[in-house]
């Protein structure tokens, strides 16, 4: 069984969940992204779990080399 939920990292944790989801959702439509955050600043913790509805989607995803988020890149 292939996995459609991608774990991220590297992320500058002022980038918010909107900015992350307009980023990934051009691969395919996201059916949950999780960006857990920090309890005593509220700014998320550099990582995120995204999961898409279908594999072709994460496929797609993992077929491009680099990811760049507001200049920074993420893996």
């Amino acid at each position: 069984m292939t996995s459609r939920r991608l774990f991220v990292s590297g992320i500058a944790n002022n980038v918010s969940e909107d900015v992350i989801r307009m980023y990934f959702s051009r691969f395919g439509f996201i059916s949950e992204l999780l960006l857990p955050l920090e309890r005593e600043t509220g700014m998320n913790r550099g990582f995120a779990y995204i999961t898409y509805s279908d594999q072709t989607s994460t496929s797609k995803c993992l077929e491009e080399n680099t990811h760049k988020i507001k200049g920074r890149d993420v893996t």
